[in-house]
């Protein structure tokens, strides 16, 4: 299960993260995620996503997304499938595009 608390989007060392958790439906463990800024390849990838992006598309972008956390989380496919629904998912990229905009908003460079 996804959670993320968008209000509370924190500056670390000078550098800017997304913090968002996965709780893990087998063991119940929580994986608490602070997801760095992305890279202009990764973020031209997260604009493109739209209707014609298949449910594959969009979890590797999740992983994509994850696996470049301040924490050094493994993040696979298998993770985000076993541990993420169609909902989750969904809010993870709304969550993700406002804190991107917030984040661009509050300092533009």
């Amino acid at each position: 299960m996804y959670n993320s608390e968008i209000n509370s989007t924190h500056i670390v060392k000078g550098a800017r993260f997304f913090p968002c958790s996965i709780t893990d439906d087998e063991s119940g463990q929580t994986y608490e995620f602070k997801v760095k800024s992305p890279k202009l390849k990764v973020y031209k990838k997260f604009m493109s996503i739209g209707d014609d992006s298949t449910l594959d598309d969009l979890i590797n972008l999740i992983v994509t997304l994850l696996k470049n956390n301040a924490n050094n989380i493994p993040v696979t496919p298998e993770f985000v499938e076993d541990n993420m629904d169609v909902e989750d998912i969904m809010d993870l990229f709304d969550d993700f595009a406002t804190w991107l905009s917030e984040s661009r908003r509050t300092d533009p460079n």
